[in-house]
């Protein structure tokens, strides 16, 4: 905040948010997962899951510039308010995902998958709010500008190939 007599004049930057980090790889050496027999019960039981999922970005900051001038007399007026949100940060990508299964799997309940894999990509970021305002009062001429730009978000993170093999069994029921 600034406060005088004859020209105020006030400047906000909000900061960056920071990226997601990479999820990583499930079943890199794409070996087995099941070759037994997995049995789950329940609503949103899995029999196998496996899954990559990059970090959402973080938010960009938020900026607030407020000006506030009274000149008196025969003086001018002049304030100016200037603020810019942060930029956002991007979202982590996801890696590979290798499910296999050469065994039986059964799952019960409402929402039950017997084998599932995902490789999503993160969320970018929120850009960050901006506020402004500027205020010129009791000069001979009052002159006030506010300029305020909120900040950019971030990118998505990229997904990634999920891969499924069943040489086995599956049953699922709910």
């Amino acid at each position: 905040m600034s406060a005088s007599g004859v020209f105020g004049a006030a400047i906000a930057v909000g900061g960056a948010g920071g990226s997601g980090g990479a999820g990583g790889t499930a079943n890199g050496s794409q070996g087995n997962n099941n070759q037994g027999a997995i049995l789950t019960s329940g609503a949103e039981s899995y029999g196998i899951l496996g899954q990559s999922i990059g970090g959402g970005g973080g938010s960009g900051g938020a900026s607030s510039a407020k000006s506030i001038v009274f000149a008196g007399g025969d003086f001018p007026a002049l304030s100016l308010a200037l603020a810019t949100g942060g930029s956002a940060g991007d979202g982590g990508s996801a890696e590979a995902v290798y499910l296999k299964n050469t065994g039986f799997v059964a799952t019960t309940g409402n929402g039950a998958a017997g084998m599932l894999g995902q490789a999503i990509g993160g969320g970018g970021g929120t850009g960050g709010d901006a506020d402004g305002s500027a205020n010129a009062s009791e000069g001979d001429f009052n002159f006030t500008a506010t300029v305020t730009h909120g900040g950019t978000g971030g990118g998505g993170g990229n997904g990634a190939n999920a891969t499924g093999v069943n040489l086995g069994l599956i049953l699922t029921r709910g």
